[in-house]
């Protein structure tokens, strides 16, 4: 009964230690909620978008929930992937 106890807490201490250790493989979407600044960028899931000085407006829609960047204090935007 002891080892089996070990066991399933040497495993337990194991498998915690992975999921510390391993990137997610799945990145989280990245959701901006900067204001609407006329001609700046800002990424909404999948959504490209720039303000068109009152509204944003989606531009383009990136492969995938993370691939949207935004740089440059939102002058300027690109998808990743």
């Amino acid at each position: 009964m002891q080892f089996t106890t070990l066991a399933a807490a040497v495993l337990g201490l194991a498998s915690s230690a992975l999921a510390v250790a391993l990137p997610n493989p799945i990145p989280d979407f990245k959701l901006e909620t900067r204001a609407c600044q006329a001609s700046h960028w800002s990424c909404n899931g999948t959504a490209l978008q720039i303000c068109n000085g009152r509204d944003w407006v989606t531009t383009a829609n990136c492969a995938r929930p993370g691939c949207c960047s935004v740089t440059d204090g939102g002058l300027n935007a690109h998808c990743t992937c």
